[in-house]
């Protein structure tokens, strides 16, 4: 697969350090997935990155919490015969509740957003990365 163009995919990659990882990437020529909930600020990212760094960007508005999301990314990735060569695991949610007094739905959210997404995402992506000649610009 030498030669063929490759994206770099980021979740939660519209703000925050998602999208300082994702100016870091396109500083590097790499072009870019970036996957977050669908808002404007993604389109807004995306379009500061092809501006800034002239670099291929495109833009997936999920909810990782959502179930079937990893596999709506994925599917998203290959109905457009995009390669991603690198899967940058950003989205996540933090917490301050005391674990035993903390409601059931507080912890599967994270749980679904911090640890399954992040295990499905690398699940289904693996085997196509592991079919590239693997190096970064």
């Amino acid at each position: 697969m030498k030669n063929k163009e490759t994206y770099t995919l980021i979740t939660g990659g519209s703000g925050g350090l998602g999208k300082a990882l994702a100016e870091e990437c396109a500083g590097r020529g790499m072009n870019l997935i970036l996957a977050a909930l669908p808002d404007k600020e993604l389109a807004r990212t995306s379009e500061y990155i092809k501006n800034k760094y002239k670099v291929k960007v495109w833009i997936y508005g999920v909810d990782l919490v959502q179930r079937d999301a990893p596999e709506k990314i994925h599917a998203f990735c290959e109905h457009n015969g995009l390669t991603v060569n690198m899967l940058i695991n950003n989205a996540g949610a933090s917490g301050h509740a005391v674990f035993e007094k903390s409601a059931i739905a507080y912890n599967e959210l994270r749980i679904h957003l911090n640890l399954r997404a992040l295990v499905l995402l690398t699940r289904l992506f693996i085997p196509s990365m592991k079919k590239l000649d693997f190096c970064l610009p």
